[in-house]
């Protein structure tokens, strides 16, 4: 028997959505807080922030970093019979990390996005910070490709399950956020591109990885119904209203 394609589809879109909020409401949101700001705009790939202090840039992605962690450590304190909701977990740390990750090696290299407005706002316009920055994004990303495959595997058991997963997940996560962008009451294009490059391009290692491990007896990923549905409530909701963008920009 396979993992029901549908229920893994509704596991990636429900990452896709928990990541795009940890990064755009909570992270930059708490952040702009206590900066003593408030909210001009918030969308899936855009924020705005009346106080826009260098280190309220940087609150997306410790937004992604606390939800990997959370997460994982979830993930980890699971037993193995638990095969739907720790590959749910294990989705939201992939989808986190790789953002950060690669979003790390963009913004030192093309002097632009989040990372790169707080490391400039740190240590000013002069140094070699852009090449260690980015270097560093390189090597955290080969850690998270590394990291990523062991727990696909520890959580699916069978490395041709944890293949057949991960495709099935990158593409409703991708799809999700592409969805999501559409309505965007502004410039589309740039959306979807951030969308593509944030949740798309970042996580392509999952369609890649040489998975390792052995089968072992871990518990099929059944239909359920009620799961589906609340991906799909999930992702209605969030195209009409962080798709569409709240607040002017």
């Amino acid at each position: 028997m396979k993992d029901h394609a549908a229920t893994v589809a509704a596991l990636g879109v429900l990452a896709m959505c928990l990541v795009t909020v940890s990064h755009e409401v909570v992270g930059h949101g708490v952040a702009c807080a206590l900066a003593g700001g408030q909210i001009t705009h918030v969308s899936t790939t855009l924020f705005a922030c009346s106080v826009p202090m260098f280190w309220v840039a940087v609150g997306g992605p410790i937004g992604n970093l606390v939800a990997a962690l959370v997460a994982g450590t979830l993930a980890a304190r699971l037993p193995a019979s638990h095969a739907t909701l720790r590959l749910f977990l294990i989705t939201v740390v992939a989808l986190s990390l790789f953002w950060e990750a690669g979003y790390l090696i963009k913004a030192m290299l093309f002097r632009d996005g989040d990372l790169y407005f707080f490391a400039y706002g740190l240590l000013g316009p002069y140094g070699v910070w852009p090449f260690v920055g980015a270097t560093l994004g390189a090597v955290l990303y080969l850690w998270v490709i590394a990291m990523i495959s062991r727990l696909f595997a520890s959580v699916l058991g069978d490395p041709r399950r944890a293949r057949r997963a991960a495709l099935i997940l990158w593409l409703a996560a991708t799809a999700g956020a592409v969805i999501a962008a559409l309505p965007f009451k502004g410039d589309r294009l740039p959306t979807i591109r951030d969308a593509l490059l944030g949740i798309g391009l970042a996580s392509i290692p999952l369609l890649l990885f040489r998975w390792r491990g052995q089968p072992c007896d871990v518990p099929i990923i059944a239909r359920q119904r009620g799961l589906i549905i609340t991906a799909g409530f999930a992702l209605i909701l969030m195209t009409a209203t962080l798709g569409r963008g709240i607040g002017a920009f």
